[in-house]
């Protein structure tokens, strides 16, 4: 397994928690913002991935401790822009918006999915001429 980077942060006492190493990550990298990160433990034997952070909880309840690794993942960009304007336009009610970034719910993305191949298969069909010149 290929590792980008490895870096060390000082992260203080007792009750440091996940949300802080989380701005630690995004103050050396602002590319990287809180809601963009996942991190985890690291797998153990015979695991595919390690148990989730939960953001919030102290970071000792996970026994991490100086010189303990985490795994973090960088979850790309959240949708914005045109990703909001079809969810407005979907109504959807499972999205949650944190940090300034919407998440769009599994019901937006489920509509637009079958919604386009509805709509765009009867323009092939009934209105070939308009999308082939020449075809009557």
């Amino acid at each position: 397994m290929g590792w980008g980077w490895i870096t060390k942060f000082d992260i203080v006492g007792l009750q440091a928690t996940v949300d802080d190493l989380k701005q630690a990550i995004s103050q050396a990298n602002s590319k990287y913002y809180p809601s963009r990160q996942r991190l985890t433990l690291p797998p153990q034997t015979g695991q595919k991935s390690g148990s989730p952070l939960v953001d919030g909880k102290l970071l000792s309840e996970y026994s991490l401790s100086g010189g303990s690794k985490v795994v973090f993942k960088d979850l790309g960009t959240q949708a914005s822009g045109l990703i909001y304007l079809l969810a407005e336009l979907a109504m959807s009610t499972d999205r949650c918006v944190s940090s300034g970034t919407l998440q769009v719910g599994w019901t937006t993305v489920f509509f637009w999915e079958y919604f386009g191949p509805l709509a765009v298969y009867p323009l092939f069909y009934f209105l070939p001429g308009l999308l082939y010149p020449g075809v009557k």
